[in-house]
């Protein structure tokens, strides 16, 4: 798997338009932050790329990523994190109307029932900004004509099932929501499910592209991505 092509087009310099709630959450000893940066006895996770791209990594219950960084060991949702990586991207997509759709040889026909076939000629046109290509064929059945590179050897129809139940469940109806919607239904959909294990290179790309998010501690939804256990809480617990 190709994992850099998956992030490509994330670009943290442009404002969105896209409503989104989320702020930033300040926490001392979890927000990296570069030496120069460091106020008082805040810990520094890393002081450069170099230092983010070096250290052991491992992986622990196929679930989590450890990361050695300057002041302890760095626990990662892998999950959540690449629920973050992909929200931010298509977020950026949807803006922009930047998504890259891979055109399929053989187009895949995929019928729905009405409530669904109904919403996909609604989101057909968004959909299509983050790389997913569809046509209507007849009655209540759609052509996938191109996906994303990250759907290639996944099962398109599955996901678009998936992403249409939890985009129904999603909160929020205000029309202003939709895209946002959109992103995040999609991001859960189409990220790595754990248990999975994942290889070195897989690992410290999800982390390199998690610490260029815009948020970086915590998923679309809320949830905590990673936490720190410093050096003085290891050594305590040998005290």
């Amino acid at each position: 798997m190709n994992w850099e092509k998956m992030y490509d087009g994330i670009n943290d310099n442009k404002s969105s338009v896209i409503q989104n709630t989320e702020s930033p959450i300040s926490l001392p000893g979890i927000i990296p932050v570069k030496e120069e940066e460091r106020n008082g006895n805040e810990p520094v996770l890393y002081s450069d790329t170099e230092e983010l791209n070096g250290g052991k990594i491992y992986q622990l219950r196929n679930r989590y990523i450890m990361k050695e960084v300057k002041e302890g060991l760095m626990l990662i949702d892998q999950e959540r994190a690449h629920e973050r990586i992909l929200y931010e991207k298509f977020q950026e997509s949807l803006l922009t109307g930047s998504g890259f759709s891979q055109q399929v040889l053989f187009p895949n026909i995929i019928e729905f029932n009405k409530i669904d076939f109904e919403l996909l000629k609604e989101l057909k046109e968004d959909l299509l900004y983050i790389g997913i290509d569809i046509s209507e064929e007849s009655e209540n059945k759609f052509s996938v004509n191109g996906i994303p590179p990250e759907l290639k050897d996944r099962n398109i129809k599955g996901i678009l099932e998936e992403f249409l139940e939890k985009y129904k469940n999603e909160d929020g109806d205000v029309m202003t929501d939709k895209r946002d919607k959109l992103a995040k239904s999609m991001a859960r959909s189409m990220s790595i499910k754990s248990p999975r294990t994942l290889t070195e290179n897989e690992m410290n790309d999800i982390i390199e592209e998690l610490f260029t998010c815009k948020i970086i501690n915590k998923s679309p939804y809320g949830k905590t991505i990673f936490c720190l256990i410093t050096n003085n809480e290891l050594e305590l617990k040998f005290n």
